[in-house]
């Protein structure tokens, strides 16, 4: 099928249906703990983060992998109730290769949980990366080398050949794991060089057809293409796991940055109070005054320093200020 900005066959149609449900069933598998604070009671079993990281890996996956194994008992089912044709030699690895593609999906969406520090970067990373796997890689594979032959052009070097060019874009568009998995896909019921242009524009099919028709380069193989959704597999789960141990789960930085607003509006309206209404109306401040002013400086100024254990302090800020203030009327009355 061809939209134009984006064509799929049944099996990328299936692919961009598992991929949703993966990362829908991923992506808030840590946040979703981090705000709610479950996170803490976690970790304060004998669980290290590495722990909790393989441990989400392995449930989503599990959930995924059961949903798939679903999926195609019922399609066997119903093959073979109404008398259909069925290759077991090509159903079985149909199987297994939608099974690492799911997995690769919810390892990417664990690893997004990750690295995000609220829900809300979860989800939106998730929705953009999934909006670029679906609909943008396509643009973006055909661009670039459009991009190096113009840069090309511009010091006086020659461009890219047709070949070399329509190599690129199809070699880029394998990085996708939803193309990765389209083209193994084909490939179980195809030749191998039928796979690969199944996929390509008549142009690509004119620039590559001889080319592969004599001997298939080892980057389009299919090990490659394999070694590509086991990228995605795993590296996403690494990079989450080092950025979650680095992460401050007792602070997040969204509670940082409201803290430091909350105590900039008290300083200015500490200060609006001290200029405005004490140098300006209270003429001979008394001992009391000066104290009760002192102690309140005393208090705002002071460092909060939130303990890995125990829960943040509450701030007295405004019990403060309102206690400033009603001693200043009282002084100018």
């Amino acid at each position: 099928m061809n939209l134009g900005f984006i064509s799929f066959s049944f099996t990328g149609l299936v692919g961009l249906v598992l991929g949703f449900f993966a990362l829908s069933t991923s992506y808030g598998a840590i946040t979703d703990e981090r705000e709610s604070g479950a996170i803490k009671l976690l970790l304060s079993l004998p669980n290290s983060r590495l722990d909790v990281v393989v441990g989400k890996v392995i449930g989503r996956s599990a959930v995924v992998t059961a949903s798939v194994l679903v999926g195609f008992v019922v399609t066997f089912i119903v093959l073979i109730t109404t008398g259909a044709a069925l290759e077991l030699d090509s159903f079985a690895p149909q199987i297994l290769l939608t099974l690492m593609l799911g997995v690769a999906f919810g390892s990417i969406g664990l690893g997004i949980s990750a690295l995000a520090n609220s829900n809300r970067e979860a989800t939106l990373a998730t929705m953009g990366l999934y909006l670029m796997f679906a609909v943008l890689w396509g643009a973006v594979t055909r661009g670039i080398p459009r991009i190096i032959n113009a840069g090309a052009d511009q010091i006086g070097f020659s461009g890219l050949s047709d070949t070399a060019s329509a190599e690129l874009t199809l070699f880029l568009s394998y990085l996708n794991p939803l193309r990765a998995y389209e083209t193994l896909s084909a490939e179980l019921y195809l030749d191998s060089v039928q796979a690969r242009l199944v996929t390509a524009d008549f142009t690509q099919q004119q620039a590559l057809a001889p080319s592969f028709s004599d001997s298939l380069p080892p980057y389009f193989s299919a090990g490659a293409l394999v070694l590509i959704l086991l990228i995605w597999t795993v590296a996403p789960v690494i990079l989450g796991y080092y950025s979650f141990q680095k992460a401050d789960l007792w602070m997040p930085a969204y509670e940082c940055w409201s803290n430091r607003r909350r105590s900039n509006i008290l300083r200015w309206i500490k200060s609006w109070a001290f200029s405005s209404v004490f140098y300006q109306h209270a003429q001979l401040p008394s001992p009391a005054l000066e104290l009760k002013l002192q102690s309140a400086r005393r208090t705002h100024e002071a460092p909060q320093r939130y303990s890995t254990v125990m829960s943040p302090p509450v701030d007295t800020g405004f019990l403060d200020l309102q206690e400033v203030l009603q001693t200043l009327l009282q002084s100018v009355r």
